[in-house]
C-alpha cells in the first residue's frame, strides 16, 4: 500500500529576512536513504508517494528543514572532521531566537554553534560540521580538555534560568531529536559523549537545564539514561570517584559536580547536596556508563 502527502513547497516557516539571507532546505532523517519514494510538483506543491510502512519515519523527517545561516565564527578543528566525537547541547539563554543568532553570528562577539533549533522546530545551520564553531568555552569530558576542537554545538532556543527558564516545546524537541540522531549517526558518537555545557563547564554553565528531557532522547537512542539506582549512604570520596568515571573535571568542588550531574540524570533535585538517591544513582550511572577516563577511550 502506498501513502502520498502534499507539502507546501515553501516549508511553512515564518521567515524574517533581515536575518534569512541564504536558504537551503534538505531531510536530515538517515532512516530514508533507502525509502521507495516517488515525487513529481510544481512550483507550489510537492507530492511523494512511500509506503506505508515508511509513513512514521518520514514524518519524522518532514519538520526538519535546515536554514543556512553562516557565521564567520568558525575556522578549521586541529584533528580534521574525523576528530568529532562529542555532541554538544546548549541553550542559547537570550531573550529571543533572533537575538541569540545575531550575537552567534556578530564577529566581535567571537562565538558560534553548528546549529540552533528554535522553539518552532526551524533548524538553523550556522557552522558546517566538519569545521570549529565556538561554542563550549574553558570546558573538559572524560579527561579532554578544549572541547571545541572535537565537538559538534547545538543552541536550543530557550531564554534560560536568567530570563525566564521554561520547558522545551514539542516541536522543537522533535527537531533536536532528528538533528542529533544525525549528528551521532555520521560521527559515531558514543552515547556517554552526548552532554550538555553543564556537564563540561559545571562551574560557569547551567544550559540546558533541568527542563530538558534527557531521558527521553536517551529513549530515542541519543545520549545515554538509566533509571537504575537506589539509595546509597552517601559517600564523598565514593561520589568524587564514581563524577570521574562519568567524564565530569576532578578540579571543582563536589557540590558544584553533584549539581551539574543532577541537573542531567537527576533533574527533580538539583540541590548540590549528596544525598542517599543521588549517590545511588551516580554509583549506578558510573557503572553503566563510565568504567575508565582516559581519553582513548571516548
Amino acid at each position: 500500500m502506498r501513502l502520498g502527502i502534499v507539502l507546501n513547497a515553501s516549508g511553512g516557516f515564518k521567515e524574517d529576512s533581515s536575518f534569512l539571507k541564504k536558504r537551503s532546505k534538505r531531510l536530515l532523517c538517515s532512516g530514508l536513504r533507502d525509502a521507495d519514494i516517488y515525487a513529481s510538483g510544481n512550483k507550489s506543491f510537492l507530492v511523494l508517494f512511500f509506503k506505508k510502512e515508511l509513513l512514521s519515519s518520514f514524518l519524522g523527517c518532514v519538520a526538519l528543514e535546515v536554514l543556512d545561516l553562516f557565521s564567520p565564527n568558525v575556522d578549521e578543528r586541529p584533528g580534521g572532521p574525523s576528530s568529532v566525537n562529542i555532541l554538544m547541547l546548549h541553550y542559547t539563554g537570550m531573550q529571543s531566537a533572533q537575538a541569540a543568532i545575531d550575537r552567534l553570528r556578530d564577529p566581535d562577539a567571537k562565538v558560534s554553534s553548528h546549529y540552533v533549533v528554535a522553539e518552532d522546530g526551524a533548524v538553523f545551520r550556522l557552522v558546517p560540521e566538519e569545521l570549529r564553531a565556538f561554542h563550549a568555552g574553558i570546558s573538559y569530558w572524560r579527561g579532554r580538555r578544549v572541547l571545541n576542537d572535537v565537538s559538534i554545538g547545538i543552541e536550543i532556543v530557550n531564554p534560560g534560568h536568567e530570563w525566564g527558564y521554561r520547558a522545551f516545546p514539542e516541536a522543537q524537541m522533535d527537531a533536536v531529536r532528528e538533528l542529533c540522531s544525525g549528528i551521532v549517526s555520521r560521527h559515531a558518537i558514543a552515547a556517554r559523549n552526548v552532554v550538555g555545557h553543564s556537564d563540561v563547564a559545571p562551574n560557569r554553565k547551567q544550559d540546558p537545564g533541568e527542563l530538558f528531557d534527557w531521558r527521553w532522547l536517551a529513549a530515542c537512542g541519543i545520549g545515554f539514561w538509566t533509571d537504575a539506582g537506589e539509595s546509597v549512604a552517601p559517600d564523598e570520596a565514593a561520589a568524587r570517584a564514581a563524577l570521574e568515571a562519568i567524564g565530569y573535571s576532578p578540579e571543582f568542588g563536589l557540590d558544584v559536580l553533584l549539581t551539574a550531574f543532577q541537573r542531567h540524570f537527576v533533574p527533580s533535585r538539583v540541590t548540590g547536596e549528596l544525598d542517599p538517591y543521588t549517590m545511588g544513582r551516580l554509583l549506578a550511572i558510573a557503572e553503566e556508563m563510565g568504567g575508565a577516563t582516559p581519553t582513548q577511550s571516548m
